[in-house]
């Protein structure tokens, strides 16, 4: 039962949520039920994307943490933090998570590998990206050896997206081409497969192969399963929206933008608003409409500072810097820029500060302090030794990890082996068989059986001079080749 709860909880797994909303009040009932009743409420709240009455349930839970299993914490924590992440609460999730008295409860490989999963998805979101991939690479190591070791290639994928953010597009869409192989046949990964597919995508537009990501984003929205899964069908008409805007095709991209923008406001999605009005605000500017641009990028501002979204707030603010130099007011957007890079700084962004640093250089120098943009220069050459130092330091500690894991996996795979030994030994090849494929309680309905005793006579004397394991199969043998489901039992 354990096995099924973690795979909801943890994984999102549809079959596993499915059925523990099916078989809810067994789960509940008893004298030591499985899981709490308001905790499959909130499951059910998450699946129907309710996701702020989800935060608000899993609070009042958690409140009285102290009567709780450690496993139930881990559960609601899960739950909480999705929420959190899809709201774009990426502060809130980070301070939760990162508080010893929470990640304490994530115990074993599956529930820890998730701990560390889902802390690195908002390392990503606070554009942490070195810190993200670290806690990546944990999070795959330690599901290979879970319960669930195909839940690596989702992990895999997110990895992939830190590359191509980072400007590895060849990397990424390697790993996104491996992990969409893996995912085409298992309808649990349904949502990953299409996401894989969907970031294939983006990785086709930073190299320039805009006509392809296309393509792929029209072959994704005529599936039958993308518009009921949110996140999915939001995510491939923005970057639609994207892929137009980079075909020059404006007037489409426009339109595909609004529609992003009043969808996501419609279902309360924060997050995807915010991207909405962001690229509304840089189409216009590349239509040279700046008042327009600069009202979209206002907007995107004050709602990310109201819903403490701090990613989008520099990024909005970036827009705006953008706008304002465009309309001669390098002053003005030098200073925001600058606010922007000592705010990336302080975060330790540095991959996106320096970024950053080549347009408040050449800002600050067409504005005529040349002395600053000196500063700047040389304060970004030390960043970018800052972050080379750290590769060669990661790139050691990589290939350790990777011997390590290489390691685990033959110690997993020699003690798989002998255990599929040891069954077969005792038990009959197609129950073991059911064993090593994962099934834990085998029953079998049976409508007729004979059951046969036979004492030999004089056995023991016959077993000094025989081989005894012989001697006595010999008989049972014959009879079983001659009767179908026949299983001989030695006393």
């Amino acid at each position: 039962m354990q096995d099924l709860l973690d795979r909801a909880y943890y994984l999102h797994l549809p079959s596993a949520y499915r059925e523990v909303l099916a078989r809810r009040s067994e789960l509940e009932s008893g004298e030591t039920p499985f899981v709490d009743s308001a905790l499959i409420d909130a499951l059910d709240l998450y699946v129907k994307r309710q996701f702020d009455d989800v935060i608000q349930l899993v609070l009042g839970l958690l409140a009285d943490s102290d009567r709780m299993p450690g496993s139930l914490i881990a559960y609601s924590s899960a739950l909480l933090v999705r929420c959190y992440a899809i709201r774009g609460r990426s502060i809130d999730g980070l301070k939760y998570l990162e508080s010893p008295e929470v990640s304490k409860h994530f115990i074993g490989p599956l529930a820890t590998s998730t701990y560390y999963w889902l802390l690195a998805n908002f390392l990503r979101q606070e554009r942490r990206f070195n810190e993200a991939k670290d806690a990546l690479q944990r999070a795959h190591e330690l599901v290979l050896i879970s319960t669930v070791p195909r839940n690596a290639f989702r992990i895999v994928s997110d990895i992939a997206n830190v590359h191509l953010v980072q400007g590895d597009g060849a990397r990424a869409i390697t790993l996104y081409e491996g992990a969409i192989s893996e995912f085409e046949h298992d309808p649990d990964f349904a949502d990953a497969l299409i996401r894989a597919r969907l970031n294939l995508a983006s990785a086709y537009q930073r190299i320039n192969r805009d006509e392809d990501a296309f393509r792929v984003y029209d072959e994704l929205l005529r599936l039958p399963g993308t518009e009921s899964e949110w996140g999915i069908f939001i995510a491939v008409k923005l970057n639609k929206a994207i892929a137009l805007k980079a075909l020059k095709r404006m007037d489409e991209s426009f339109e595909a933008y609004t529609e992003v923008r009043v969808l996501a406001r419609d279902k309360h999605d924060t997050q995807f608003e915010l991207r909405a009005l962001i690229g509304l605000s840089d189409h216009c500017r590349q239509m040279d409409r700046l008042t327009e641009a600069r009202a979209y990028a206002d907007e995107a501002l004050a709602i990310a500072t109201e819903k403490q979204a701090r990613p989008f707030v520099i990024e909005s603010k970036r827009m705006i810097a953008s706008v304002e130099r465009d309309n001669g007011n390098r002053e003005v957007a030098a200073q925001i820029m600058r606010e922007c890079f000592d705010q990336l700084i302080e975060r330790g962004d540095n991959s996106e500060a320096i970024n950053i640093a080549q347009d408040l250089v050449d800002c600050l120098s067409e504005a005529g302090h040349y002395k600053e943009a000196l500063e700047i220069n040389q304060e970004s050459v030390k960043i970018q030794q800052k972050i080379y130092e750290g590769e060669i330091e990661r790139s050691i500690e990589i290939s350790s990890v990777r011997e390590s894991l290489s390691n685990q996996r033959e110690a997993v795979r020699a003690r798989d082996e002998e255990r599929t030994k040891v069954l077969h030994a005792v038990m009959p090849a197609h129950i073991a068989n059911r064993l090593t494929a994962g099934e834990r309680q085998i029953v079998d309905t049976i409508p007729a059986v004979t059951i046969l005793f036979a004492d030999v006579v004089r056995i023991h004397g016959a077993c000094f001079v025989h081989d005894r394991r012989g001697f006595a199969r010999s008989p049972f043998e014959a009879f079983q080749r001659t009767r179908r489901g026949c299983f001989a039992i030695w006393l």
